[in-house]
């Protein structure tokens, strides 16, 4: 009898270990993303930081995103090969936000197709599921290049629109999920407005002032929020790891009550 009830005890531990089995999520991306190690809540923090706040603990997060890579550079200088043999279960493809010209390493539109093609060929060659993100919004410099404002058309990053679009094209014909990133944080922002915004980007101590392309640990909440939001609706299996209760508790704290609607 004693050996029948450890027996089962056991069983029960294996169940308890197969149901919370870890699953690996890789992110490529840039500055936006990248783990900086700040503990100053004010300096730089990339949302790859503290993504985890809204995902279940068993999903281990592996950050390759490198500050000022193309999806070029992340090819040339061997961060995506690093990735592709993790051999993670899941990638989230966020790469782009220094593809467009007149950026040093820059793409143009169809190579920047040809090189998010290759990741996904890649992937699936190395059994990853790829998730692709559209690319962060921003704000910029007032006329006194120190405070932080919308441009004319608002939080919107004209230049990275049409690199948006093209995620969004080779996710449809890759049959893929598409994180709409890029169009929500517009929404979000907007509805926000300037001065709570700014209040999400970092202090840049050797310039100092702050810096309104890259955010502090707020910010990075905020952009990360987005991304599990629009995660949990994908179709993706691994919407299920979304914590929810932290997403909309999240939303509550950053957006104004009729964006909430």
């Amino acid at each position: 009898m004693m050996k029948f009830i450890l027996s089962m005890l056991a069983a029960g531990v294996f169940l308890a270990v197969q149901g919370t089995e870890q699953i690996t999520l890789a992110l490529a991306c840039s500055s936006a993303c990248q783990t900086y190690g700040n503990t100053d809540s004010k300096l730089i923090f990339g949302w790859g930081e503290v993504l985890d706040e809204f995902l279940d603990p068993s999903v281990k997060i592996l950050n390759f995103a490198r500050s000022g890579y193309s999806t070029k550079t992340f090819f040339e200088r061997g961060n995506w090969t690093q990735l592709v043999k993790a051999k993670p279960n899941y990638a989230l493809l966020a790469l782009g936000a220094n593809d467009n010209p007149p950026k040093k390493d820059s793409t143009t539109l169809d190579q920047y197709r040809k090189n998010l093609r290759k990741q996904v060929a890649d992937c699936r060659a190395a059994g990853i599921k790829p998730i692709f993100v559209t690319l962060n919004q921003s704000m910029t410099y007032a006329k006194n290049r120190k405070d932080i404002v919308f441009s004319k058309q608002g939080p919107f990053r004209k230049d990275r629109a049409p690199y948006s679009q093209v995620i969004r094209e080779v996710a449809k014909e890759e049959g893929l999920p598409c994180l709409e990133l890029f169009d929500t944080q517009f929404r979000y922002m907007s509805a926000m407005g300037e001065a709570k915004c700014a209040a999400l980007y970092r202090y840049d101590p050797q310039k100092q002032k702050l810096d309104p392309s890259h955010t502090n640990r707020e910010g990075a909440r905020f952009v990360a929020m987005i991304i599990a939001e629009q995660l949990a609706k994908s179709g993706s299996p691994l919407a299920s790891k979304v914590k929810m209760d932290k997403v909309e508790a999240a939303k509550k704290e950053f957006l104004p009550p009729p964006a909430l609607r």
